[in-house]
């Protein structure tokens, strides 16, 4: 499965990037429940529409440490996958990496925990790192993983992502209204993308 292209336009980035969350969303939450699984993927699009400066950035602006479009930085990278070990998400985000589980494990461990000063930071060539810059398909793969974790369920409607985005991922900074308002508009904006089957 092809990455996307960012320099296409907002459709065209929004149709590859629907086509790997279909992808993800049959391996990781099977077919039940197709609403769910529906309002799952279009939460997805959407963080990473926002994080990702609208689907064209995979590496944080003015050189900062996250990767991605979702914009994990080393310690969420890391607690992630830590979580996914035990549970057969590992073995499938290895898969979808195209390297060994032990590999991954390797990487992960040699990340930084959250609360150490270089938390936010991939050390200079892991592998984590490197698959979250260059393969959107594990960073979608990691980034459902990393919901999966939380026990509230993703809750319907674009304003509703928007406070559960801020809730459990952007943590804290900002005006939490002014933030979920702008990741609504930016989520409303992706949505028109979507492509129609």
């Amino acid at each position: 499965m092809p990455n996307v292209d960012v320099t296409q336009p907002l459709a065209t980035r929004v149709a590859t990037f629907w086509d790997l969350l279909g992808q993800m969303s049959a391996d990781l939450d099977g077919a039940s429940q197709p609403a769910a699984q529906d309002n799952a993927k279009r939460f997805l699009l959407h963080v990473a529409a926002h994080e990702g400066a609208m689907i064209s950035l995979r590496e944080q602006m003015a050189g900062g440490p996250a990767r991605s479009f979702f914009q994990f930085e080393a310690h969420r990278a890391k607690d992630t996958l830590t979580y996914a070990q035990p549970r057969p998400f590992m073995a499938k985000l290895a898969a979808v990496g195209g390297c060994s589980v032990d590999d991954l494990a390797a990487a992960t461990a040699a990340l930084p925990s959250y609360g150490t000063p270089d938390a936010p930071f991939f050390p200079d060539g892991n592998l984590v790192q490197d698959l979250l810059a260059g393969n959107d398909l594990f960073g979608i793969y990691l980034a459902r993983v990393a919901f999966k974790k939380i026990p509230a369920a993703i809750p319907v409607g674009n304003a509703a992502h928007g406070q559960y985005w801020y809730q459990y991922w952007k943590v804290s900074g900002g005006d939490p209204s002014q933030l979920v308002a702008t990741f609504a508009q930016e989520a409303d904006k992706v949505d028109a993308a979507i492509p129609v089957l």
